[in-house]
């Protein structure tokens, strides 16, 4: 499972915290991680990303431009091993503002 935290909300520039763990809640520590990301609705995508390790289960991105508030759909390709790919779908919507 991943949790994905945006640094922002878009349209802008954000970096992309990644927090991964396996079915026991342990953190899951794959060899490498891409991020897909597209807004259909709006035209955009997909932009790919590659993460980059923090420690075991956490990884962020570079800052990467999102031109649309959204939502955005999000594909993580995590490599497991050499030889074993997972990949994680779901759709990324950002919280408005609040007052």
């Amino acid at each position: 499972m991943a949790d994905v935290v945006l640094s922002a909300s878009p349209p802008g520039a954000v970096t992309i915290d990644l927090f991964l763990a396996d079915g026991d809640f342990d953190p899951l520590d794959p060899q490498e991680v891409r991020l897909a990301l597209a807004d259909p609705a709006a035209g955009i995508g997909p932009l790919t990303i590659q993460a980059t390790r923090q420690e075991p289960g956490h990884w962020i991105t570079p800052p990467v431009t999102l031109p649309s508030p959204g939502p955005w759909q999000v594909k993580l390709m995590l490599l497991i091993t050499d030889f074993e790919q997972v990949t994680l779908s779901g759709d990324l919507v950002a919280e408005g503002p609040t007052e």
